[in-house]
């Protein structure tokens, strides 16, 4: 693959504390690799890193695209113009407030949903887990605070 031959090549041709490297993910990978961005860059002055916080659809695009030299995405992804290898497994945890009761489907839907760029794609993996059957998270607006369906 092309853009995979384009990488190796600057990563061996490259000095290891300089260059710049462009990584994108979404957000929740993103706070947790950032710490770890910043001293790496810290220890490598000549180092740029040009990190982005992106959706997992923009994610892919933005490498298909070659915008970006790598991404984290939290879907499996199945795309024969990408090479894909299992990086971590994340945790997804449904966080409630401690008073509300959400034993069943109705309830948890009462509740609303607060929402994020991935925030129904990832609730709704979640979600269809637990309540087989029952339609997801759709959310009724773009704001960040929403009902659900």
């Amino acid at each position: 693959m092309q853009v995979d031959r384009r990488l190796q090549s600057r990563l061996t041709h490259a000095e290891a504390d300089g260059g710049e490297v462009s990584p994108i993910t979404p957000g929740s990978i993103g706070l947790a690799l950032y710490p770890l961005l910043l001293d790496l860059q810290q220890a490598h002055p000549g180092l740029v890193i040009r990190h982005r916080f992106a959706p997992d659809p923009e994610t892919r695009g933005a490498v298909l695209q070659i915008r970006y030299e790598l991404g984290l995405v939290t879907l499996k992804l199945d795309d024969l113009h990408l090479a894909v290898e299992p990086f971590i497994d994340e945790p997804l945890e449904l966080i409630l407030p401690a008073a509300a009761a959400a034993d069943d489907w109705d309830a948890l839907a009462r509740l609303g949903f607060i929402n994020h760029p991935d925030g129904q794609a990832m609730a709704t993996r979640l979600l269809n887990r637990r309540f087989p059957g029952k339609p997801g998270v759709r959310c009724r607006c773009t704001a960040s605070s929403t009902r659900s369906a």
